[in-house]
């Protein structure tokens, strides 16, 4: 990529404070009362204020070989994505073809789909709270 994102002038930033593990401390341990009250617990954990870049408008620079991630643009016909049924029947068979097509890939295999959201009423995790990544 020619261009980096910190370095780009003509990008939105924000600067924000993100959670971070301490490096050779504590494990990070994050305890949320179900109901959302009481005291969030935090340990081996960093607050440290970061510059976070809107990367949409190099998004075909990205790869995966280089970055460890790629946005791939892959229209859907699913028409109602919180629907389990719908989303399992249609949506894991366009993405499976997606990133077939896209990494030459013979095989793909989702073995996960993790849903965020706010609604405490909800069986769906409720959105992080700190920097992390999902099976490296």
């Amino acid at each position: 990529m020619e261009t980096t994102l910190r370095n780009a002038e003509t990008l939105r930033h924000v600067q924000g404070e993100l959670l971070f593990a301490l490096e050779g401390g504590e494990a990070p341990t994050i305890t949320v009362p179900l109901d959302d009250r009481g005291t969030v617990r935090r340990g081996g954990l960093d607050v440290r204020s970061v510059l976070i870049a809107d990367g949409r408008f190099a998004a075909s620079s990205f790869s995966l070989d280089k970055e460890g991630f790629a946005f791939i643009n892959g229209p859907s016909a699913v028409t109602n994505f919180e629907d389990t049924v719908e989303v399992e029947q249609n949506y894991y068979l366009e993405i499976r073809d997606l990133v077939a097509r896209s990494l030459g890939a013979s095989e793909v295999e989702i073995f996960d789909h993790t849903i965020h959201v706010k609604d405490l009423e909800t069986s769906y995790r409720r959105p992080a709270s700190h920097a992390h990544n999902y099976y490296t």
